[in-house]
């Protein structure tokens, strides 16, 4: 009776190892960002306090798009990824830091497009923009950019 026993635990063993899945979702969604754009040579862009820019990206996937999120932060302290706000009267700067976020259709192909407004007091630096894109079986893409806050009437 062992034997037997055994040989089915052994049998439903085999059975589940090559019940792989190829149907699985495993590629990543891809994000192209269409606005803003650099100018030619440039790594990055630059915006004055009080600007406004559009933000146009188109997002793919192998099987269905799911959402997207766009993040802005302050890169003056050394590329770490804090949101640290200082608090501000309103001649004072603040370290800009914002998100918007949102469904995709779930199809294959979508577009996004949007305005931004820089604070007028925004803190003057680097920043990053950051844009996530997820499909419908949770794989995750994210490209970033450079942007640059010039203080208002500061020539670029």
């Amino acid at each position: 009776m062992k034997k037997y026993f055994l040989f089915a635990v052994a049998a439903m063993f085999l059975v589940a190892c090559n019940n792989d899945n190829d149907d699985v979702d495993t590629t990543k969604p891809v994000i192209e960002i269409i606005k803003p754009v650099a100018d030619a040579g440039e790594d990055h862009i630059e915006f004055h306090q009080g600007d406004e820019f559009e933000f146009e990206a188109k997002f793919t996937d192998n099987v269905a798009l799911k959402s997207y999120k766009v993040a802005i932060h302050y890169n003056g302290d050394g590329h770490e990824h804090s949101a640290v706000v200082k608090s501000a009267t309103e001649e004072d700067h603040v370290e800009w830091d914002q998100e918007w976020s949102g469904d995709l259709k779930e199809e294959q192909e979508d577009r996004v497009a949007f305005l931004i407004e820089v604070p007028e007091n925004a803190e003057p630096g680097e920043y990053h923009l950051g844009v996530y894109c997820f499909d419908v079986a949770g794989n995750e893409s994210t490209t970033w950019m450079e942007i640059v806050v010039e203080e208002e009437g500061h020539d670029h």
